[in-house]
């Protein structure tokens, strides 16, 4: 597995792809894959903004069916 995506010849197949966006909607960061500059790291630090903002959300909205 390359150390990144900086090579211009790689082209991950979708596992990797849904990995690498599981990984940063988590937030949990393995460190394996790093985008490359500009707009790539963007789109990356929006997906673990809206993981960090939509996770509560979707937990909050779980316990309230289970409470009623």
């Amino acid at each position: 597995m390359p150390s990144g995506f900086e090579d211009l010849h790689y082209q991950p197949d979708i596992g990797i792809c849904i990995y690498f966006s599981t990984v940063t909607f988590t937030t949990l960061g393995y460190g394996d894959f790093r985008p490359k500059p500009g707009f790539f790291r963007l789109l990356a630090g929006t997906e673990a903004f809206l993981g960090v903002a939509l996770m509560p959300l979707f937990i909050v909205d779980l316990a309230r069916k289970y409470t009623r």
